[in-house]
């Protein structure tokens, strides 16, 4: 996965990869490119080497793509977690991977601090937002501002072996059965994935569309639909959170071509009457994923 990224990066230069929805800001490929390869050269200076395991708790936002770019490249073993755990799940899921770093957000970095101290392995936080809330964790601006440059042209990602023994992430299950459990899929599984949903007969994405972003990264329909926008050429409109106005002022301004969507939003889509006032003709292809759609939803959307 690591080399697929590195290969569409430099052939998407300075085109617009994501643009965050409620602040108009953007990261172009060449950007994600540059700042992934100087995290991935401080991550291995750190340490980090094939096979550990890095956390990120975050809400959506730009930096989070860098991360995981950067862990991929190293052969480090992905786990994103829920920002909207308690400190009883987060102890839980942290002991699945023991993750040697974990990427936070402002929202989720005093829980963590909280906890380091009740862990049984020496892990470190790193801050994606640009100020941390704490004095002595290290922010991603100011590791990638102490970079020294880099010929990220002629970077490489570490060689993994066998793609399909070797883990690219570990997600955690919905825990509707108890607490949630880790399910790790190899660097070979989501390139198979990549490489079926971008057909005719799936999501279709061609070269220049446009994904409204709403799903929760740390979820593995999100997750496969973030490395489908760089591996199928496309930009991603990115929602940190539902927010009704928002996302139908998103699909009209940016003429969005593919909606993956949760069936409680593929409701508003059918039954809100502010849906009517909003111009959807640009969405070719709408995806529902990660539970039941009920039987009335689909038919209203149908006819």
């Amino acid at each position: 996965m690591g080399e697929l990224i590195l290969d569409k990066l430099r052939e998407n230069g300075d085109r617009v990869y994501a643009i965050d929805g409620p602040t108009g800001k953007r990261i172009t490929y060449r950007e994600i490119l540059e700042k992934s390869v100087k995290l991935a050269n401080f991550l291995q200076r750190y340490g980090i080497k094939i096979g550990d395991r890095i956390g990120i708790a975050t809400e959506n936002q730009l930096n989070w793509i860098i991360a995981v770019c950067a862990s991929y490249y190293l052969g480090a073993i992905v786990a994103p977690y829920n920002p909207m755990y308690t400190e009883y799940e987060y102890q839980h899921i942290l002991n699945v991977a023991k993750p040697r770093i974990v990427f936070v957000s402002q929202r989720t970095e005093n829980l963590f601090v909280k906890m380091l101290p009740k862990l049984s392995w020496k892990m470190e936080l790193m801050q994606l937002d640009d100020q941390p809330l704490t004095a002595n964790i290290r922010t991603l601006k100011d590791i990638l501002n102490n970079e020294p440059s880099v010929d990220y042209m002629r970077y490489k990602a570490t060689n993994i072996g066998d793609s399909s023994r070797h883990p690219l992430t570990i997600l955690c299950s919905s825990g509707t059965t108890g607490l949630p459990k880790g399910v790790t899929l190899s660097h070979k599984n989501l390139i198979a994935f990549l490489i079926k949903i971008s057909t005719h007969e799936y999501m279709d994405t061609q070269d220049g569309d446009r994904i409204l972003m709403l799903l929760p990264f740390y979820h593995g329909y999100a997750t496969g639909t973030m490395l489908l926008g760089i591996y199928s050429n496309c930009t991603m409109i990115i929602m940190p959170a539902f927010e009704p106005k928002l996302f139908l002022n998103l699909v009209q301004e940016y003429k969005i071509t593919h909606l993956p969507l949760v069936p409680p939003i593929l409701t508003f889509l059918a039954k809100h009457p502010l849906v009517e006032r909003y111009d959807f003709r640009s969405v070719r292809e709408l995806i529902c994923g990660a539970a039941p759609v009920a039987k009335d939803v689909s038919f209203l959307l149908s006819s």
